[in-house]
């Protein structure tokens, strides 16, 4: 191998308040996950007694009217998150190009990138019409985890650039939100990899890269826990 890690404390995780749903809201919202047979709910990710909706198409959080102003606020956490801590450049708009008579297809930038950034400096119009196609939602869903329900350590690998996790019950003792991180308080040549556990209360929303390994404690109530989970990925071209 010639590469090695370099153990740097960078911040990976953010972490908002939107706040808690009208109990009629929450409780429609519970009663139309409950009526999905629970083996459709059922997932790798998840021990016997949590449920999701990752694979139910036609339930989509982000398709409920009533979580239109948390994708408002989450798209501007996005947009900062993005741009002003990653420094991330806006892609231009693109082209493809045929590579002869391959059948390859080559990508293209339509501007040079001073052309590009003076346009979207001078025309704010068209620099909104680039900003609002950028970040996309590759899906979205509800979790369910009952007494004793757990998430067990995963990750959302492939295209996610973001996951955000909306805490949209968490119960006293309801089970805190996991991380894989490596412990720093361990000598060099000694590290390890640690769940880490942190505090999430109802209204709470995480967000953190796609790659990083998650999970959840148990819940240790008599009551539910619910969380709303996204999954954003970058247009590219």
């Amino acid at each position: 191998m010639t590469i090695e890690p370099l153990y740097v404390n960078t911040p990976r995780i953010w972490r908002g308040h939107f706040g808690v749903f009208k109990k009629e809201i929450y409780d429609g919202i519970k009663s139309k996950v409950e009526e999905y047979p629970k083996e459709a709910l059922r997932s790798k990710e998840l021990n016997n007694n949590s449920f999701s909706t990752a694979k139910i198409d036609e339930y989509r959080p982000h398709q409920l009217e009533a979580l239109v102003p948390f994708y408002r606020q989450l798209y501007a956490d996005i947009l900062q998150l993005h741009f002003q801590f990653f420094n991330a450049v806006t892609p231009g708009p693109q082209k493809m190009e045929p590579v002869f008579d391959t059948g390859f297809y080559s990508i293209a930038d339509e501007y040079r990138q001073e052309e590009f950034i003076d346009r979207l400096n001078k025309e704010p119009e068209w620099a909104r019409e680039i900003y609002k196609k950028l970040f996309l939602i590759e899906r979205s869903w509800f979790n369910l985890s009952y007494s004793e329900g757990q998430v067990l350590p995963h990750n959302h690998s492939g295209l996610v650039s973001y996951v955000c996790a909306y805490y949209v019950k968490v119960p006293i003792n309801g089970g805190r939100f996991l991380v894989k991180t490596r412990n720093p308080n361990r000598r060099e040549g000694d590290w390890k990899d640690d769940m880490i556990p942190l505090e999430v209360k109802s209204g709470d929303y995480l967000i953190f890269p796609g790659d990083l390994v998650h999970g959840s404690e148990p819940n240790e109530s008599n009551e539910e826990r619910m969380v709303i989970t996204t999954n954003i990925v970058l247009k590219h071209y």
